[in-house]
């Protein structure tokens, strides 16, 4: 089985933030296993909020305030989060590829569903990775560093090779195939598929379709926004225009019109739930 997965990447802009993506291609330490890695350096005066995308995978994230730094670990979520910021804030995301960071854990991935961790409580290496991010160096240095110490604690472990395996494949056909047909061709049965996926991943293989069949549709209004929203529906396996727009208002509390318009920047986050806690 090939278990290589394949994740698109979507950047973009941040009102009152200023954004750096950090190269995961070859020759980083987490190549394979890192999706993205970002930071975000709050420079509003009265603040902003990072909007975070629904994730299949694990995500490290690193927050600061004046002296104060912190470290989360946070599980797969099927909605969008945000991230709220003073002006100075900095806050840090890596973010790996589904199910290739579990060995991490201290914890099943299942049981981080939805949930937030300070790093102490579920991260194998949590004190060494502190003491990176608390370095007196420019933030991309420290993440990279703190990458090296992560891929150790990765290779110490074992992936599963059929949740590897199926997590690629939905991730190849952009969320299209159903888990019927994911089944038969891994030689097991759905309920199976199910299970492997309640432990490995901490979402069900629907809701991982979902999220990867969304990534789709975002990038490709995002590269093409003058391309009708009904054809990319059809290109991304909805059933039509009015079946996207559920999807993207349950997910992303907005419409895909309004994505194409200005990203998540006049989103209304009052009803989104945050990713990580408030410095107070």
């Amino acid at each position: 089985m090939d278990n290589t997965i394949e994740v698109q990447q979507l950047e973009y802009d941040v009102k009152g933030f200023d954004v750096e993506h950090y190269n995961v291609g070859f020759g980083h330490p987490l190549y394979t296993y890192a999706a993205d890695i970002v930071s975000f350096i709050c420079t509003a005066e009265e603040g902003g909020v990072i909007p975070i995308m629904p994730r299949c995978g694990l995500t490290i994230a690193f927050a600061n305030h004046d002296e104060d730094y912190r470290c989360y670990v946070c599980g797969a979520t099927n909605e969008m989060k945000k991230i709220e910021a003073k002006c100075g804030d900095g806050v840090a995301l890596i973010n790996f590829i589904p199910g290739v960071a579990n060995s991490l854990l201290t914890k099943p991935a299942g049981e981080l569903t939805e949930k937030v961790y300070e790093a102490t409580e579920v991260l194998n290496g949590s004190k060494q990775i502190n003491s990176c991010f608390r370095q007196s160096m420019e933030i991309g240095e420290k993440l990279k560093l703190i990458s090296t110490v992560l891929r150790t604690y990765i290779l110490q472990g074992q992936g599963n090779e059929l949740a590897q395996y199926c997590l690629g494949r939905i991730y190849e056909t952009g969320g299209i195939i159903k888990i019927d047909e994911l089944a038969h061709e891994a030689e097991v049965t759905p309920r199976y598929i199910g299970k492997l996926f309640e432990t490995h991943v901490g979402l069900s293989a629907k809701y991982c379709a979902g999220i990867v069949k969304l990534e789709d549709a975002v990038i490709k209004i995002q590269a093409n926004p003058e391309a009708r929203l009904t054809d990319i529906a059809a290109e991304c396996g909805y059933f039509d225009h009015t079946h996207m727009n559920k999807a993207f208002r349950k997910m992303l509390y907005c419409s895909a019109g309004q994505i194409r318009e200005s990203m998540f920047n006049n989103i209304d986050f009052k009803n989104v739930e945050s990713y990580i806690p408030e410095f107070n």
